[in-house]
């Protein structure tokens, strides 16, 4: 969400291949629908992803 969605900037944070990260955000796709795209909808994730991950150090 940090990187809207791109593959590429997404990869290379995370140290793995665009492929892998496009699979996973099909995935994400078929588990939340146009909803992973709805900038509320989003943001309610986003929050929701901070607060079970924690602060970064």
């Amino acid at each position: 969400m940090e990187n809207n969605f791109n593959a590429t900037e997404v990869a290379a944070r995370m140290q793995v291949h665009a492929q892998t990260v496009r699979y996973r955000l099909r995935q994400l796709e078929a588990l939340f629908g146009q909803d992973l795209h709805d900038p509320a909808q989003r943001l309610e994730f986003h929050l929701a992803l901070r607060a079970w991950i924690g602060p970064r150090h």
